[in-house]
């Protein structure tokens, strides 16, 4: 089948090391209830596929979903707000099933609440490619637009960091049994711990710095985009803090359900969505389990699932994810948050790199995701391969005020640990300063 597939029809979308139960569900966008409602399962195909955390996409979905997001942009405004308002929905039914121990019913909805997610991103792209066309128009820098949006309302997270910056020490165990999933994501991490929040308390700032919104005049055109980034950046990263809170509570089921099969935890979780129910309804195990962990590569093509291991998943890493070396000494990016700091680099590629980071460093990652928060309140900036203007990493260096630049495309294939670099984030611009030796 991989064989048969050409490269250069595949959006190459990003890097990110996942169980196969947190890919699974993203890959069957296609069927859900958010496509049909927004009228594009008839017309994206929803081919998919991830290859050792790769993860790609059919370029003619992508330019589909950009043109749809246009025409409805142009003169069809309701279509965005019927899309976050299903957002809404899904992120409530989703909290609905914490702690209703039915774990069939978890399974089954992450269809659906990462098909939002996924549309989500897919309006990030057409976004950012809109606004650089309108502000090379109007010759408006693409920054003085994006700062203004800010997330409508406050994220699971923000919420969390909101009150951290007030809590009483005396009200530690209380805050911890509400936010005990701050520090895991994907079905993975650590329950937060009372070390955790006093090594964030001696982290966060008492000062805040000044906005750097520039005040420059916008055109009418621009004015109803500020709005719908508004939503998109809430809904990107609230969707997602919202199934990380959920999943967390379903671990001792997954845990006994495991037991009850003679399988661990991440057993579990390197099964399909579809496998999960399988095993439920008739303790059905695939027999290739046990190999899978994250060297896997899962398929959705032609409405079908097919997991790559061994022999076959080399051979496709072979013809989508050649190795070539890369050697440069200047990366530009999208500027997320403007600042200039000097530092050194510290590669993220897991969550287990997080212990190399130290204060002032400069946070280099494929993209950040929510269980790097401690690591991003010790960096003094972040530069990430992808992102988008809506990515996690613009969000937190928004709410940070700390310098980022994103969509570099390859700062984790140049930079290496220890290089002492320098980030403007004025101009999106990162310079390797000194190389590590």
């Amino acid at each position: 089948m991989i064989k048969n597939l050409n490269k250069k029809d595949w959006y190459y979308w990003g890097y990110w090391s996942q169980f196969v139960l947190f890919t699974s569900p993203w890959l069957e966008s296609v069927n859900s209830e958010p496509y049909k409602k927004m009228g594009l399962s008839k017309i994206i195909k929803g081919d998919a596929m991830v290859l050792s955390g790769h993860y790609y996409y059919l370029k003619d979905d992508i330019d589909a979903a950009c043109n749809i997001a246009e025409k409805k942009a142009q003169n069809q405004i309701q279509w965005f707000k019927k899309f976050f308002t299903m957002c809404e929905q899904k992120t409530e039914q989703m909290l609905q099933l914490k702690g209703r121990n039915d774990f069939r019913k978890f399974v089954n909805s992450m269809v659906d609440h990462f098909a939002c997610s996924l549309l989500v991103e897919l309006l990030d792209i057409w976004l950012e490619g809109y606004l650089k066309k309108l502000c090379k128009e109007h010759n408006i820098p693409m920054m003085a637009l994006t700062l203004k949006m800010q997330p409508k309302k406050k994220t699971l997270l923000m919420q969390y960091n909101s009150e951290l910056k007030k809590l009483n020490r005396n009200n530690i165990d209380s805050f911890l049994n509400k936010y005990k999933w701050v520090g895991t994501h994907a079905l993975e991490g650590r329950l937060l711990t009372k070390e955790k929040v006093l090594d964030e308390l001696k982290l966060i700032s008492k000062d805040k710095k000044p906005e750097r919104v520039t005040n420059i005049r916008i055109p009418n055109e621009f004015r109803k985009l500020i709005p719908i980034g508004s939503e998109l950046i809430f809904h990107r990263s609230n969707l997602i803090e919202t199934i990380d809170k959920v999943a967390c509570s379903y671990r001792p089921i997954m845990k006994e359900l495991g037991k009850k099969n003679g399988l661990s935890y991440f057993d579990i979780i390197s099964l399909t969505h579809c496998e999960v129910i399988d095993l439920i309804d008739k303790g059905k195990i695939p027999e290739d389990l046990r190999k899978r962990k994250k060297k896997y590569g899962i398929t959705f093509i032609n409405g079908k699932y097919s997991v790559l291991l061994g022999k076959e998943l080399k051979e496709a890493l072979s013809i989508f994810q050649p190795k070539k070396r890369i050697q440069a000494m200047e990366l530009e990016g999208i500027i997320a948050y403007p600042g200039h700091v000097k530092g050194f680099a510290k590669i993220m590629r897991t969550i287990k790199d997080a212990s190399k980071v130290e204060k002032d460093d400069i946070i280099v990652a494929a993209e950040t995701t929510p269980e790097y928060i401690l690591a991003m309140r010790k960096a003094a900036a972040f530069v990430t391969n992808q992102g988008g203007i809506t990515s996690h990493a613009a969000i937190i260096a928004r709410e940070m005020k700390k310098p980022c630049i994103i969509g570099t495309k390859i700062a984790t294939k140049v930079l290496k640990d220890g290089d002492l670099v320098e980030v403007d984030a004025d101009k999106g611009v990162v310079k390797i300063l000194k190389q590590k030796t």
